[in-house]
């Protein structure tokens, strides 16, 4: 999703209140010096229902097979370091 540079809220942009089961996304992005950050973070007040809890399930399995490629190569750096204490 594309961030937006606006230099002021849309109208209106704040007028949604939070409340019981609904959900809040926040998205921010920055560029300093030629490193680029994203950040998504989201929140619910009471109980997600069962499609949001699908969906989390669903994004937190697509992370944990992303993460299984990584934590092999670092476990085969790990075990071909030369001994700390020659």
């Amino acid at each position: 999703m594309p961030h937006f540079r606006r230099r002021k809220p849309q109208p209106g942009a704040f007028r949604s209140s939070l409340g019981r089961g609904r959900d809040l996304s926040l998205d921010s992005g920055g560029n300093f010096k030629g490193y680029i950050g994203d950040l998504c973070r989201m929140a619910i007040q009471g109980e997600p229902d069962a499609e949001l809890k699908d969906l989390l399930a669903e994004i937190d399995a697509i992370q944990m097979a992303a993460r299984k490629p990584i934590a092999l190569v670092r476990s085969a750096a790990t075990s071909m370091q030369a001994p700390t204490n020659c």
